[in-house]
């Protein structure tokens, strides 16, 4: 059929298979197409996907980075943490707006901010000792940043894998 529209093709496929002509089989192939076209986002399930690692990017960016003693906490907001989570809401808007590519080039810089910091944090404070004691260690924020990235870069690597 000439028809770019599914829409326009199902119509006339259907007029068709009451004539006699078209076949039960091509109407539901074209019942599935117009299906398909309708769905929002870029195949559902990857978006949720991208937005979940983004949602976890966000929670990181906001939970403790450092942990040094029991009381004393710092915040991915004291550094770069603000950083991770502008990029991780620009990444779930870009994916809703079906900004493809984005998501990818977003979740990867995450999670490269989050393992650089790990990798700087924990350097530092394997060096910080009283009385022969470790005083702090990366906290769970960092960490979550991390796996939010790496989970944004799949699902947006998955989504555009399948738009192609």
């Amino acid at each position: 059929m000439a028809d770019t529209n599914p829409a326009q093709q199902l119509r006339k496929l259907a007029e068709l298979r009451a004539q006699g002509v078209a076949t039960e089989s091509e109407l539901a192939a074209a019942r599935a197409r117009v299906l398909a076209s309708t769905r929002p986002g870029n195949a559902g399930g990857a978006t949720l996907v991208v937005a979940a690692g983004f949602m976890a990017v966000i929670i990181g960016s906001i939970g403790p980075w450092l942990v040094v003693g029991p009381l004393s906490r710092g915040s991915g907001f004291d550094g770069y943490g603000r950083i991770t989570l502008v990029a991780a809401v620009i990444g779930i808007v870009l994916e809703l707006v079906q900004q493809q590519g984005w998501g990818m080039v977003l979740g990867l810089g995450a999670a490269a901010i989050g393992i650089y910091e790990a990798i700087d944090f924990h350097n530092t404070l394997t060096h910080e000792r009283v009385f022969a004691l470790q005083v702090g260690h990366v906290g769970w924020g960092l960490y979550v940043v991390i796996v939010g990235g790496v989970i944004a870069t799949v699902g947006a690597f998955s989504s555009r894998k399948r738009a192609s």
